[in-house]
């Protein structure tokens, strides 16, 4: 004789099997676009719950930069203490290089505007 209980669901029916995404290499990828791959997955996995997906990105973002990390932060505050936005603007911090850009100023002009990619940064007058 077949049991049919459609009424009560088990547990593991309500949880979603989430596996870390590919680990950030930066010699491959920019932050930004991976960042941007980690936020379609937590769509297509309909993971809205944002300490789910700063465990997440803690497990996929790879070991080397998760130490490095934790090592900015110090052993006064841990990783899991960063809620998720603190998280990403962390590990931003440290994937996404400064550059320093000089220019020259010319001062036979009465006003120069400097350009990066078509924006305005800075304008002398």
């Amino acid at each position: 004789m077949q049991r049919q209980d459609d009424s009560r669901t088990s547990k593991s029916d309500n949880y979603v099997n989430i596996t870390p995404i590919e680990e950030f290499e930066s010699r491959k990828e920019k932050f930004i676009f991976y960042f941007k791959r980690l936020e379609n997955y937590c769509l297509m996995k309909s993971i809205v719950n944002a300490k789910k997906k700063a465990q997440l990105l803690c497990m996929s973002i790879g070991s080397a930069h998760y130490n490095n990390l934790a090592v900015l932060l110090g052993p006064e505050k841990s990783v899991k203490a960063l809620n998720y936005g603190k998280l990403v603007k962390s590990f931003r911090t440290i994937l996404i290089p400064f550059t320093t850009l000089f220019f020259k100023y010319s001062s036979e002009r009465k006003s120069q505007h400097i350009r990066l990619c078509g924006v305005i940064i800075q304008t002398y007058k």
